[in-house]
């Protein structure tokens, strides 16, 4: 019952946002669409960081 009433309400909210058109495009689409960036560079960023840690422990031969 709950996430019943959690997706409504969320989908309500993304209705609100869509009423706003940016660049012939919905306001949601926008901001999903920026999200998806920011949630892709976040991430290569945390994997570059546990990589180079990871390196470092097992003592990277290659680096110079």
């Amino acid at each position: 019952m709950e996430r019943t009433f959690f997706i409504s309400y969320r989908r309500s909210d993304a209705d609100e946002l869509n009423r706003v058109s940016v660049g012939g495009a919905p306001l949601g689409f926008w901001i999903a669409q920026q999200g998806g960036i920011y949630l892709f560079v976040i991430l290569t960023a945390v994997y570059a960081a546990l990589a180079e840690r990871l390196d470092r422990q097992l003592g990277d031969e290659e680096r110079q």
